[in-house]
């Protein structure tokens, strides 16, 4: 049996996964799973991210020097695949994202997993995964989620990465069209809520921008008879 102990080095996505070479076989890991193993590296930060991958060289070091195997069946690395996917929802929705997030995340990670059958992810199932979005706006946001989500899978461990296409589809452009009669859309919006109706005439007569410079607005930045 010849056996290297495995080298530490990190790709350029800054994700730590171990070298070694086992019977003059080259074998290239970033989490023990391959083994029978729970150690991922990459789901750790700053220096702990460090210190475990040394316990990954470790760990698989002596499980080939006492008489292991790697697990290469190709069934085995289809439910790693959902694993890793699984692993990085789950990290993400235990974050503090928004509600919203998480659930375009779910949404994603269902459609890109529950029709895969005994086949692996690849970059045809993504491309058309991504292709049942025509709209360009949903194409951009479903898309933008999907690099969240394989990214996280990255970073726990799943390998190699999958090439598809990555280029945003370009939304085209939609000029806004004035009212007409802007008093009594002023009036409706007055039945409907008297506060934004006041968002509406700063808005209009002061030229501020709804979101932030009225939302933000205090007594202090109007003067004492609110002339101004």
């Amino acid at each position: 049996m010849k056996l290297t102990y495995p080298r530490i080095s990190k790709d350029k996505s800054n994700n730590y996964f171990i070298t070694f070479y086992f019977n003059n076989k080259r074998y290239r890991l970033y989490s023990s799973k391959k083994i029978g193993g729970n150690t991922h590296p990459n789901s750790y930060e700053g220096e702990e991210q460090l210190k475990m991958a040394y316990v990954l060289a470790a760990e698989v070091y002596n499980h080939f020097k006492n008489g292991g195997k790697i697990n290469i069946n190709q069934n085995q690395n289809l439910i790693c695949h959902k694993d890793y996917l699984k692993a990085a929802l789950d990290k993400k929705k235990a974050s503090n994202y928004s509600k919203h997030y998480t659930q375009l995340l779910e949404r994603v990670y269902s459609g890109i997993t529950q029709n895969l059958g005994p086949q692996n992810l690849s970059s045809k199932g993504l491309n058309n995964y991504l292709a049942r979005y025509s709209n360009p706006s949903s194409y951009n946001t479903i898309k933008k989620h999907l690099n969240a989500l394989l990214e996280g899978a990255y970073a726990v461990g799943m390998m190699p990465r999958i090439n598809y296409d990555k280029k945003s589809r370009k939304i085209k452009a939609k000029l806004h069209k004035p009212f007409n009669d802007l008093s009594s859309i002023l009036n409706e919006i007055k039945g409907f809520d008297f506060n934004l109706y006041l968002c509406c005439l700063m808005t209009y007569g002061c030229l501020l921008r709804p979101h932030r410079e009225i939302r933000e607005l205090k007594w202090s930045d109007f003067s004492d008879d609110l002339g101004y």
